[in-house]
């Protein structure tokens, strides 16, 4: 079996002074989209519908203007063997 990890970023800047609070409310959404898009999709006929494997915040950086940044991953497998390209 292979195994392959994927990594989704996400980061919200911010538009105005006062974006916070619903910076927040924004962020909650995308993570609610993209597990309603991503949970459960198979990326090929070969390969297992991807598992949600949790996420974690990472610091915001120097930028001011970037308000979160985080990280999702889901999981994938399959069986199909693995050639040497040419």
């Amino acid at each position: 079996m292979i195994g392959e990890t994927i990594a989704v970023a996400i980061q919200l800047r911010q538009a105005a002074p006062d974006a916070g609070r619903a910076a927040g409310q924004t962020l909650r959404a995308i993570r609610l989209a993209l597990f309603d898009t991503l949970e459960g999709w198979r990326p090929g006929p070969d390969w297992a519908h991807l598992r949600y494997l949790g996420g974690y915040a990472l610091e915001p950086g120097e930028d001011p203007a970037v308000l979160f940044r985080r990280v999702e991953f889901f999981q994938t497998e399959t069986a199909a063997p693995v050639r040497p390209r040419d």
